[in-house]
């Protein structure tokens, strides 16, 4: 399988693989969710969260769609929190639109405009007193 994903794109690949049981791809029949609650894993994955001891240093835009169906809202909400938490200046936004592709297709030119307005040193305020 490995070598099949190497040469596909990510819309063939979804549309191929998608629907996999990871059960079938362990040795020992176990799911990826199943695996990722084992106390061994606590720590490893602890680590890697991002937000947890980290911050950004410059003004940051979090956009998160409301309805996203491939990554949780709270995911999202939850590292902009973090971010917060430890004093950065972090923009939350929600978004709408259906799904993960339509949550991204909806806030791209806010995106961009975010983008655009700090190259050109304007000011941003935080809106984490409100998330």
């Amino acid at each position: 399988m490995i070598a099949e994903l190497k040469e596909e794109c990510v819309i063939e690949t979804v549309l191929t693989h998608g629907f996999i049981q990871s059960s079938t791809l362990t040795l020992d029949g176990r799911s990826v969710p199943t695996m990722l609650r084992d106390p061994e894993w606590n720590q490893m994955i602890s680590d890697q969260l991002i937000g947890n001891g980290r911050k950004p240093s410059v003004p940051t835009l979090v956009f998160h769609s409301g309805t996203d169906d491939v990554v949780p809202y709270g995911a999202g909400l939850g590292t902009a929190q973090r971010w917060c938490a430890q004093g950065a200046n972090v923009t939350f936004r929600t978004g709408f639109l259906l799904g993960h592709i339509g949550g991204a297709f909806e806030y791209y030119p806010n995106a961009l405009k975010f983008l655009e307005d700090r190259l050109a040193g304007v000011p941003v305020t935080s809106n984490c007193s409100t998330i």
